[in-house]
């Protein structure tokens, strides 16, 4: 069963931005995409995390809460998209 992360579960809501951002951007619609990837911005984590829940068939909290700790604490400053932090969160996940 698919799980679905809502903003008031996320650990780190209030250290987040949360600027105005059109619900058919593709920072925070679709599917995920070589578009930019902002870790301050708690839309497109939300986004991102909800995501990788689906695509890697997560049904736990556990596991949304391991990759937003892992964006906060972890992700490098020159991961750029959305590709790439999913790239880096599969290839770093067995070292959080």
């Amino acid at each position: 069963m698919y799980m679905l992360l809502l903003k008031d579960q996320l650990l780190f809501k209030d250290h987040y931005q949360w600027p105005d951002i059109p619900a058919n951007d593709p920072k925070i619609s679709g599917e995920l995409a070589d578009v930019p990837f902002e870790p301050r911005d708690g839309n497109q984590v939300l986004y991102l995390i909800n995501q990788l829940l689906l695509i890697w068939k997560f049904d736990e909290m556990k596991y949304a809460r391991k990759v937003e700790k892992m964006i906060k604490a972890g992700i490098p400053y020159d991961i750029g998209s959305q590709l790439e932090a999913k790239a880096w969160i599969k290839e770093n996940w067995t070292n959080y």
